[in-house]
């Protein structure tokens, strides 16, 4: 016997023996299942298995069938150690080793204890034992899976099993993660689950997984961003520096804007982590239960008194509502310090008499803004965003009341969670601010359905999981459905809605039912099928899209929930409209991106003509006039030669032997011989612009078509891997800045592409198989996904000059 043994190795090299029997009696013995067979999954590359149990929705929508779980889901996590392996590390009844169990390792102490017992070659499962092998099942889970436990009961259940004997509950141990956030020992032997009738097995377990983890990141990823562990990246980091600084600096009111998916919820934990006298108000219930849930598993203290939100329902009111009294309107936060976020859902709430009653009138942005001893107050939201005709006052309500005083005001521009491209496509599909600049979508699709059949026929083919149909969610198109041949698809039941997003995604609701704008805000949905119903239209004198039974009131809030609607897709967008002149225009427009799309996706030489495809055809394309943006094409035709130079070389380490200056200067005059015009600062290559300065080097950047660092192994990062704005001493990182302005090139000007940033890699540490790896922690916007992103020696620099 070893004297230390891990409890992983316990486990690892322990037999599951009749696994599968041992599960079902568990379930139909312990839980209650008497008539459905249990579905479960082994974890890949460990010695789990997983079974999930949640309401069924006909259980949901007939609420005569007992009381629904409060948590959307059970998983039930199952581990096997068989007695014969038990015995030998933990002994039995009657002689057991004596041993101590710390930092989840076995010390053994090096002697043998006897003693009688009724049950003498039994395992010695007593208490303090079981409790260490599930504490450290349980750290595992909650250190590697965390999102598993937010909305979720989580039970984890270890079995003891062996070949022949008969299976019992005394087989079984099992512990749970509760509504209180203890994880304990569950004591009853029977029926723990309540109410099981109409409760199933979830067939497709790796499917439930990614909707439970892609569901419930967003909460972890706040709690880590309150705490200072979340990895922040680049602009996101940055966009966070200077509002702290502004804080600190005693700016009085900051407005921030930005469209789906640019930080802004990130940034304003973070800011409630860093300053502990601020408070934050959430506008959704649901995502604040969560946030208590990760908090709570991430074993850090939810800050009850600092984190509100707005709900007015009476039992979610008295759950963190920033509201006492619904009549009164009493705020209950001190409001010195705080944090709104989807400050575009501030509204006045009007005074109105309910039952005899007589409500408040509210008028939230003036009781924010002229909180009397108010000392900071920070607006983060998105008027695109805005749903509520009734309620909603917007970013420009919030701009009016601040203009005058003590304010800052950011526009976030870079979405962390959707490329950049698909927003400008989607803002230029709805003529948003003027928006005529489409741009080459690469692996995301638009699509218009040219008939209903068509639009449901991709739907049901579509191999994407998170699918879905959608719909506006104003009231004036409440009852809206879908009517094939062979099939309805109604609006999304109230029941449902109220069980929130796990069954979204369910095989038996996404096909049979149109989500809201509501439904789908804070979701993520690979794959989006929009239906706008023949209500809707376009009419561009008064003012684009319209609500034919309401056209002179509601065109803006229509316009936010198609917009909303179709920034929730990642993958695809699928569109079918029902009136003729709307589909015809969007269809116009789609068939620009597409083409578009083709334009760019050939890049490859014709070896005869050695003319390039991809000019040759836009040459096509302007030439048969092509609706809307033939400016940027031309644009992106004729500037192609307005460079002074072919490439930009970067490198770090100019007076630093280990530096990348001299692989600069050796690349750059092995260009120069080439052919190629090269600026690198202080080089003989340069006939122009020689005496240039490091401060002045991004006027030369605006000029040059490509740009390539030089690095090496010595390459200056920050503790995260990254490169840093700035030095320890504080002193600005040129190169940073250099990168930075190239990216904003690329953001900004239709003429470059990510494809004319590359990296030359000179030192001996990295391979071609973690590059790329390496790159996309330390300048993820100049990789971009782009696993071509690095070059290993000259001639490959050479050629990829000659292709770009």
């Amino acid at each position: 016997m070893k004297e230390i043994v891990s409890i992983s190795e316990v486990i690892e090299k322990s037999q599951k023996f009749r696994k599968e029997q041992y599960i079902n009696y568990f379930f139909e013995n312990i839980v209650g299942f008497k008539s459905q067979k249990p579905v479960f999954k082994d974890i890949d590359e460990t010695s789990y298995s997983l079974a999930i149990v949640k309401d069924s929705t006909d259980r949901i929508l007939n609420n005569s069938r007992g009381k629904l779980m409060e948590k959307a889901w059970r998983n039930v996590i199952f581990y096997f150690v068989d007695k014969n392996n038990y015995k030998k590390f933990f002994g039995t009844n009657s002689f057991f080793p004596n041993y101590s169990i710390e930092d989840d390792n076995i010390s053994y102490l090096g002697n043998m204890e006897k003693t009688k017992s009724s049950y003498p070659n039994e395992p010695r499962t007593n208490y303090n034992t079981i409790s260490k092998l599930q504490n450290h099942v349980f750290k595992y889970f909650r250190k590697f899976h965390s999102s598993w436990f937010v909305r979720s009961y989580v039970y984890i259940v270890l079995v003891v099993c062996d070949e022949n004997d008969e299976i019992s509950t005394k087989d079984f141990h099992t512990y749970y993660w509760n509504t209180n956030y203890s994880f304990k020992k569950l004591n009853k032997k029977n029926n723990i689950f309540y109410n099981i009738k109409d409760s199933i097995f979830v067939e497709n377990i790796e499917q439930e997984i990614e909707l439970i983890e892609t569901s419930n990141r967003d909460a972890i990823d706040c709690v880590k961003a309150y705490t200072g562990e979340l990895d922040f990246r680049n602009d996101t980091d940055e966009n966070y520096y200077y509002i702290e600084q502004d804080i600190k600096d005693g700016i009085k009111y900051i407005l921030v804007e930005g469209a789906a998916r640019t930080g802004k919820t990130i940034i304003a934990m973070r800011i409630l982590g860093e300053f502990k006298e601020s408070i934050f108000l959430i506008m959704n219930y649901n995502f604040y239960s969560s946030l208590k849930d990760a908090f709570n598993i991430l074993e850090i203290t939810f800050p009850k008194n600092r984190i509100y939100h707005h709900s007015l329902n009476k039992s979610q009111r008295q759950d963190g509502g920033w509201i006492r009294d619904v009549r009164k309107k009493e705020i209950i936060p001190d409001l010195k310090f705080l944090i709104v976020d989807e400050a575009q859902r501030l509204g006045a709430l009007s005074q109105q008499e309910y039952y005899g009653y007589v409500y408040r009138e509210l008028d939230e942005v003036k009781v924010i803004v002229d909180y009397p001893e108010h000392k900071h107050t920070i607006f983060l939201g998105d008027d695109l965003q805005k749903l509520n005709p009734d309620t909603d006052e917007g970013i420009n309500k919030i701009y009016d009341k601040i203009k005058g005083r003590n304010f800052r005001q950011y526009v976030f521009k870079k979405s962390i969670g959707v490329p950049n491209e698909i927003l400008a496509n989607i803002k230029y599909l709805l003529d948003i601010s003027g928006e005529m600049i489409p741009q080459a979508t690469n692996q995301f699709e638009i699509n218009i359905s040219p008939s209903i059949d068509s639009f449901v026929n991709c739907f049901e083919e579509d191999y994407i999981v998170k699918k879905h149909y959608v719909i506006p969610g104003l009231k004036e198109m409440k009852g809206q459905t879908i009517e094939t041949d062979d099939k309805v698809i109604l609006q999304y039941p109230k029941q449902l809605k109220e069980q929130n997003f796990p069954y979204l995604f369910n095989n038996e609701v996404k096909s049979n039912f149109l989500l809201s704008t509501y439904e789908v805000i804070s979701r993520e949905v690979e794959s989006v099928y929009l239906y706008l119903p023949s209500e809707v239209s376009i009419n561009m004198e008064q003012g684009g899209f319209v609500l034919k039974s309401k056209p002179d009131l509601i065109n803006d809030f229509l316009l936010f929930h198609i917009y909303t609607l179709m920034t929730r897709a990642t993958l695809k967008l699928t569109i079918f409209c029902e009136d003729d002149t709307l589909q015809e225009y969007l269809e116009r427009k789609v068939r620009f991106i597409n083409n578009l799309n083709e334009l760019f996706n050939e890049e490859t030489d014709d070896s005869e003509s050695g003319k390039n495809i991809a000019s040759e055809r836009a040459g096509e394309f302007i030439a048969h006039g092509s609706d809307g943006g033939n400016n940027t094409l031309n644009l992106m035709l004729t500037k192609q030669d307005d460079y002074d130079y072919d490439l930009f070389i970067a490198y770090h380490g100019t007076n630093d032997p280990d530096g990348s200056y001299i692989d600069a200067k050796e690349l750059s005059d092995y260009l120069s011989e080439n052919g190629v015009k090269v600026f690198l600062n202080n080089h003989k290559c340069l006939q122009i612009d020689d005496d240039c300065g490091f401060d002045e080097t991004w006027h030369v950047i605006q000029r040059s078509k490509n740009f390539i660092l030089v690095f090496n192994d010595n390459i200056y990062k920050d503790s995260r891997g990254m490169i840093p704005r700035k030095y320890p001493d504080g002193k600005p990182n040129q190169l940073y800045k250099e990168l930075k302005t190239f990216s904003a090139l690329v953001d900004n000007d239709l003429r470059t592409n990510r494809k004319n940033l590359r990296f030359l890699y000179t030192g001996n540490s990295l391979t071609k198989a973690n590059a790329y790896n390496f790159l996309n922690t330390f300048y993820i916007q100049g990789t971009y996904g782009n696993s071509n992103c690095c070059i290993f020696d000259k001639d490959a620099v050479l050629v990829w000059i000659n292709i770009f």
